[in-house]
Formats: C-alpha cells, sequence, structure tokens
C-alpha cells in the first residue's frame, strides 16, 4: 500500500470522529426540541373501532386501547377524553368508571390503581352516541400523573398522550336472522359495557387472549343466549339440563354459508358446576363456523352433544337448523352463545357487530326475583374458585 495514501486514509478517519460531534450538536441545536416529546406510556388500539346499534336506541363504538408503561415506576391515568377529528370532546371516562375499565391485558384480569412499572393494560372504550353521527376517525387526550420527585421525570416531556388517532369501521353492522326462535329469549351476555346486570363485569367485554401478532378480541359483540319462562330459567332446582327452559330448542344458521368447521361428540355439563376443560378447542364445547362472507364467520357454540347437523363443506341455508341448544365446554348452564368473528378462531379473532332485523323487546333485567341473577352470581363464584 502506498503509505501516503494511508496516512490520507487514517488523517481522514481523524478528522471524521473529531468534526462529527460537533456537526450533530449544531444540528440539534437548530431543530430545537422534537417534534415528538417523550411520555411514559404507549398508547394503541387493540382493534378496530366498530359501532353497532344497541337496543338501547344508540350507536355504541366498541374497542380496547392497549396502554403500556414504558417508565421505571408506575402510571396512573388521570382521565380518557375521546375526541372526533375536529377536537370536539365525545366522551370523557374518568373516576370509579375509568377504573372498571382499565384492567391488565389478560383475560378479564383486574387492575389495582396504577398501570405497574414495565406492565400494560386495557382501556375498553364505550362511546355512545346518536345513531349515524360516528365520525371516520378518532382520537385521544389521555393525561396522568407519576410519583412525586420521581428520578427520571425530568426525561419526560409530556405528561398527556395526545392520540392515538384511528379510523372508525366504515362497514356498517351485519344484519343476520335469529338463531332461535319462539319468545322468552333472555340475552345473559351481550354488548357493550364493562358491566352487566348479572355480573359485576361482563366476560364477553372483558374476554382477550394473545396469538402472536394479535391480542383477539372474540367476544364483544357476542351473546348468550338462555330462555325466560315466567320469572325461571328452570323448572325445579334446575339440577340436571333437563330441566333448563332453552335446553335442546332449535339452533338455525344466521345467514347462508359454508361450514368451515365442527365439533361434536363432547359431553354434557352438569349445570353450575365448573367443567374441565384440555384443549383450546373444548372452550367451545360441540360448535359450528360457518363463513357468511368474506372475513366473516358465525360461531355458534356449546351445542347438544349429538345434535350438530351439518358437516364441513356443507352449504347451509339463513333459518337452517344446523344443531340444539347444550351444555357443552366452557358453561355452566345450557345457552347458546353467537357470535361473529374476522376469522374462523373464537379464542382469538376480532369480533364483529351484527344487529337482527326485528325482534320484540319485553323487559331489561335489573336484579330482582328472577334467578337468573343468583345463577350467574353463582357462576362468578365458581369462575374465581
Amino acid at each position: 500500500m502506498n503509505v501516503n495514501v494511508a496516512k490520507s486514509a487514517l488523517l481522514a478517519s481523524v478528522l471524521f470522529a473529531l468534526f462529527c460531534p460537533m456537526m450533530v450538536v449544531a444540528t440539534n441545536a437548530q431543530t430545537g426540541s422534537p417534534d415528538i416529546p417523550s411520555t411514559a406510556l404507549l398508547v394503541t388500539p387493540q382493534n378496530e373501532p366498530r359501532a353497532v346499534l344497541g337496543d338501547d336506541g344508540y350507536d355504541h363504538i366498541e374497542y380496547n386501547l392497549l396502554v403500556t408503561n414504558a417508565f421505571d415506576a408506575p402510571v396512573t391515568l388521570s382521565f380518557v377524553e375521546v375526541t372526533d377529528e375536529s377536537g370536539n370532546q365525545l366522551m370523557r371516562v374518568e373516576g370509579q368508571t375509568l377504573a372498571a375499565a382499565t384492567q391488565l391485558v389478560g383475560p378479564r384480569a383486574k387492575l389495582s390503581g396504577a398501570i405497574p412499572e414495565s406492565g400494560s393494560a386495557t382501556v375498553e372504550i364505550d362511546l355512545i352516541l346518536p345513531p349515524n353521527t360516528a365520525p371516520a376517525h378518532l382520537s385521544h387526550h389521555i393525561p396522568y400523573t407519576i410519583p412525586d420527585n420521581d428520578p427520571l421525570a425530568p426525561a419526560l416531556g409530556r405528561d398527556e398522550v395526545v392520540g392515538p388517532d384511528i379510523d372508525v369501521a366504515a362497514a356498517p353492522a351485519m344484519t343476520v336472522l335469529p338463531p332461535l326462535v319462539g319468545a322468552g329469549w333472555l340475552t345473559a351476555n351481550g354488548c357493550c359495557t364493562p358491566f352487566s346486570a348479572l355480573l359485576p363485569d361482563n366476560p364477553h367485554r372483558d374476554a382477550r387472549l394473545a396469538a402472536s401478532t394479535r391480542i383477539g378480541t372474540p367476544e364483544i359483540f357476542a351473546i348468550d343466549f338462555e330462555r325466560v319462562r315466567g320469572a325461571s330459567l328452570f323448572a325445579g332446582n334446575g339440577s340436571t339440563n333437563q330441566k333448563w327452559f332453552g335446553f335442546g330448542a332449535a339452533v338455525h344458521s344466521v345467514a347462508a354459508g359454508e361450514v368451515v368447521a365442527t365439533h361434536d361428540g363432547m359431553e354434557e355439563n352438569i349445570p353450575l358446576q365448573l367443567p374441565t376443560l384440555h384443549t383450546p378447542q373444548d372452550y367451545g364445547g360441540n360448535f359450528v363456523i360457518v363463513r357468511i362472507a368474506p372475513h366473516v364467520y358465525a360461531f355458534y357454540a356449546h351445542l347438544m352433544t349429538g345434535s350438530v347437523a351439518v358437516s364441513v363443506g356443507d352449504h347451509v341455508a339463513g333459518g337452517a337448523k344446523i344443531a340444539q341448544l347444550g351444555n357443552t365446554g366452557n358453561s355452566i348452564a345450557p345457552h347458546l352463545h353467537l357470535g361473529l368473528l374476522d376469522r374462523p378462531d373464537f379464542l382469538t379473532g376480532y369480533s364483529l357487530p351484527f344487529v337482527f332485523p326485528n325482534y320484540v323487546l319485553t323487559g331489561l333485567l335489573t336484579g330482582g326475583t328472577i334467578n337468573a341473577l343468583q345463577i350467574k352470581q353463582l357462576a362468578e363464584q365458581v369462575r374465581s374458585a
């Protein structure tokens, strides 16, 4: 190698090393403060906001916010404000309502107080608006607090999160036929709030499970149907499935489609006893999944043993009988679980909204003498045991 060339290369390297830091400082000095200031939290949507018309006459836009604490100390949310694209406030969640809607990421995992350091939580949003007024885009304003005198506090450029900005799904909720016929069907679990008339929380709204690249929310809009006669769900003490009024009822396809999955042969559970499950498939019990539109799958779960009347590959008409209502899988009482999913996976799919063309609302259960209340409270005790 030419010695002069080598010396020139070495000198150039030294000069670059000496002057590069000065160039960086000058560039930072010219640009000033960062455009995106540092915060303690990262907030991202867990699923696409989707609107559905509720039986209260209002549109409910349902989605979850995943809040990750990237700080070295617990972080407390002050409130969550939802705004439209023009900055108009649509909703503000705070106090006990915010506490109830903020949970650890796991299925039905409760959060006590602040989001722990390096931890994550889910904030369930139930935005209620007059029909047909949902904006195309939503944004958020989320102030927070950290412990006093935290040594890393000066590193935070802002004590609030502005965003995320997310689009509301443009497609309307799908209209489907009822899966059951006749009167007396009770929506035991259904859309949309974290609270329920029967339980201190809503096991459908709170269901979440990860699958590699997503955290599934498979039950936000799903419905559990049970049958009521008078003020009861069953005759006598309800100790056998046959005493429950809904047991054995015909289950009908809510739309025309192709059967893509079935499961039959699981034994019936004893009412009000927690079942023993061994595989992910067991959670659905005896089930049927029908593709009713591109990326839309109808899921019917907990069906009666031996009642599944369709096979994979069958094409079914809307209203066709496909099975009977049972008490199998993750179930403690005879009921039908119906939901629409974006893929044929009832544990990690995204729940899709749906509406019925018509129905007769005969009443709302808010407590009282109906034994459904005691049943659900007992079920919660069993689940927590």
